[in-house]
């Protein structure tokens, strides 16, 4: 649905799994919190917004009203927090075993998981927007009406901005890959100049200590830079569902 992560085809996975033969593996703990949405009514848990049934789906969100879509879409946001955060709790197992194995299939059932919650997104989206249609064509239907059209361009929206945190958040596990990466590198490359040259020098000031901390460095700045465009992205998207909640309330009332 228009988000992916593409990290396995980085050069990167054949210098950290050259001892495993293999390949390799967030959104951020504190913000990934503030995503979190309210549950839903027990007449929403009764059928699951990730109903992976297409048809079945949208006849479901069909018989929903305004309000209830809404719930639904509430729902399945919390989803993708909790998909976030496997991705990042992946990802520091990762790091703290340095097993990277295990990383492409965890990039994967993430994707696929994103994939659905986004899907399920755009059809609440797609009812509210045939209704929208509908009432256009009918003046007497109020049934969506303003707020209708309103909810369809926040959704639109708030796909847009979870799209680009995705990629971000891709991004940023690359680098901190990469940056656990340099720290082998750096270990293997300080053993040899030691056993060729007794070299402590090398590890404060020499050419191998030099060039390491100008890509540590380089990397570090990546990752602040990442991070914060990833927090950027949180707080969008929490400002969209604040206005979607006060378009439910209304729709309440």
């Amino acid at each position: 649905m228009g988000q992916t992560i593409d990290l396995l085809r980085s050069q990167e996975w054949a210098r950290l799994g050259d001892d495993d033969d293999n390949c390799g593996i967030t959104e951020e703990e504190s913000t990934t919190k503030k995503d979190t949405e309210p549950t839903t009514s027990s007449s929403q848990q009764q059928q699951s917004p990730l109903d992976t049934d297409t048809e079945n789906q949208k006849k479901v969100l069909q018989r929903q009203t305004p309000s209830q879509l809404l719930q639904t879409l509430f729902q399945l946001q919390q989803e993708r927090v909790l998909t976030y955060r496997q991705f990042d709790d992946g990802l520091d197992v990762v790091l703290q075993t340095g097993n990277l194995t295990q990383y492409p299939h965890l990039t994967m059932r993430v994707t696929a998981a994103f994939a659905v919650v986004s899907g399920s997104i755009n059809e609440v989206a797609n009812v509210f927007r045939l209704r929208q249609q509908q009432q256009d064509d009918d003046a007497d239907n109020n049934n969506g009406g303003r707020d209708g059209k309103e909810v369809v361009k926040w959704i639109e929206k708030l796909q847009g901005l979870e799209k680009e945190k995705l990629n971000y958040t891709a991004a940023l596990h690359l680098e901190k890959i990469r940056g656990q990466n340099e720290v082998v590198e750096r270990e293997i490359a300080f053993q040899n100049a030691s056993t060729t040259t007794g070299g402590e020098e090398d590890r404060g000031g020499g050419v191998v200590g030099g060039k390491d901390r100008i890509v540590a460095k380089l990397l570090e700045e990546s990752i602040v830079s990442l991070q914060g465009k990833v927090t950027g992205c949180v707080e969008g998207i929490n400002e969209i569902l604040e206005e979607l909640r006060y378009a439910a309330a209304d729709m309440d009332e």
